[in-house]
């Protein structure tokens, strides 16, 4: 099996097959035109996740995001189209984060 050339010429053959097949597999069905991210503000269910906070800079939302990654709170940050971000937190967080934010 060492330095049979057909050996490694027949498995280079397979995994460029596989390659093409994989790339054909896992295309997108569609292709993506003109998505974009919700928006925090115009989405009326955000899943497990609340607004707390709302159009704050860049460097105001990392600041009190660190505030409650301190307090061992999880959060996240939206953009919002007009380019603010929004900070938010679990449901189950959001009395505990709020009480932190306004500390």
């Amino acid at each position: 099996m060492g330095n049979n050339p057909s050996a490694v010429f027949t498995a280079l053959i397979v995994i460029v097959l596989l390659m093409f097949i994989m790339r054909w597999v896992f295309r997108p069905s569609r292709p993506r035109q003109g998505m974009r991210p919700p928006d925090a503000a115009d989405s009326l269910d955000l899943g497990l996740l609340t607004v707390v906070l709302s159009q704050l800079s860049r460097s105001e939302a990392l600041a009190r995001r660190a505030e409650l990654s301190q307090a061992d709170i999880r959060s996240s940050v939206s953009k919002r189209r007009d380019g603010s971000l929004d900070l938010l937190v679990f449901k189950s967080d959001m009395d505990r984060a709020r009480l932190v934010l306004d500390a």
